[in-house]
């Protein structure tokens, strides 16, 4: 049975030290509360799904501040970057964290099916859905995100 306090505990750490050490931002806890977002008048999610041990989806909500600061870190630019840059930054970031937090909850032995993260805009009247018991928030260079999951035990053996 998934103990969701212990899974929200490690989610918490491997995000944190995924912002911290991949996306080299500096990183706060924050109130898991779609206020969280202020008047950002649109966000982006970028979702991730995975079956194997269990089966679930990883979603990340961010402004469009956060992007512009995570794709700048990643690509190690200052200069203008374009749309598709910041995107698939942001699909790269899901990568990593599913990747970090799959093999941080279950070791190097099993295996994951983990499908390319789907990107689209969320206008801020969606963005209270994916708040639950379930999300935790971050302030990433003084930038919100969230991040919500779902999961259930696989019916494979």
């Amino acid at each position: 049975m998934l103990n969701v306090e212990s899974f929200k505990d490690t989610l918490t750490q491997v995000t944190a030290r995924v912002l911290e050490d991949w996306a080299m931002m500096l990183v706060e806890p924050a109130d898991s509360v779609p206020e969280i977002f202020g008047d950002n008048d649109r966000c982006f999610c970028s979702s991730i799904r995975y079956r194997g041990v269990f089966n679930g989806v990883y979603s990340i909500v961010c402004p469009p501040g956060f992007l512009e600061v995570l794709a700048s870190n990643v690509l190690g630019s200052e200069d203008e970057i374009e749309d598709d840059d910041r995107l698939d930054a942001l699909r790269e970031m899901a990568n990593v964290l599913c990747g970090n937090l799959l093999t941080e909850m279950y070791g190097e032995d099993p295996v994951f099916d983990v499908v390319m993260p789907r990107i689209r805009e969320l206008p801020s009247s969606e963005i209270g859905e994916f708040f639950s018991e379930r999300t935790i928030c971050f302030l990433a260079d003084d930038e919100p995100i969230a991040i919500t999951y779902s999961m259930e035990a696989s019916d494979a053996d």
